[in-house]
């Protein structure tokens, strides 16, 4: 289990039920999916495999409220509220036995279909290269790397945590996302239909 939990901010927590009360959740059926991405999108859960994760995304507007208050410079939070597509997460083990093996999630095997191409998410250690690059503030670097879910997490059973997912497409843009885990060092896989970016009631 990623050690430095017990840490994770207070303050991610609070936007993160801030963001519950602005856009509507309610927990679908296996492969079911929100079917807008505007203020109005409801949460997606799925559970399977050891596995439990819940994805809804962020609007442009609430990503430039949490990351304004965090510090961002104009120019960063463009970045993020405009080519980013930022979804809040909830990720962990599914199981109450405590028989059972671990799992751990891979963001680094995680794609983003769209038609017959595909590419990686944003992780953390790609957005700490991007933000040096932009001499971003030392302490707005320090509160991004704990807004994102790790890179790569162990999960005992009833752990789990919060956090965002980026995934650098525009606004409004539907894609298909392929999810990669360990059980034990079972490997799995599971594909959710047509994920769709925040917009706002605007766009």
């Amino acid at each position: 289990m990623d050690k430095t939990r017990p840490l994770f901010p207070t303050l991610l927590k609070t936007v993160f039920l801030a963001s519950s009360l602005l856009i509507s959740a309610q927990a679908h059926s296996q492969d079911a999916v929100a079917p807008t991405g505007n203020a109005s999108a409801e949460a997606l859960k799925w559970s399977g495999d050891g596995l439990k994760i819940e994805l809804q995304a962020l609007t442009p507007d609430l990503t430039r409220a949490f990351f304004i208050g965090r510090g961002f410079p104009k120019k960063a939070v463009e970045l993020l509220a405009n080519e980013a597509c930022v979804f809040r997460s909830a990720i962990g083990h599914s199981s109450q036995n405590s028989a059972d093996p671990s799992v751990t999630i891979e963001l680094k095997k995680w794609r983003v279909i769209k038609g017959a191409k595909a590419h990686g998410l944003r992780t953390r250690e790609m957005w700490r290269e991007i933000w040096k690059s932009r001499k971003l503030d030392q302490s707005a670097r320090t509160a991004f790397h704990w807004a994102l879910i790790p890179t790569e997490q162990t999960y005992s059973v009833t752990d789990y945590n919060w956090g965002m997912l980026t995934f650098m497409e525009k606004p409004g843009t539907k894609f298909d996302l392929e999810i990669a885990w360990r059980v034990g060092n079972e490997p799995k896989t599971h594909i959710f239909k047509a994920l769709q970016c925040g917009r706002d009631q605007s766009e």
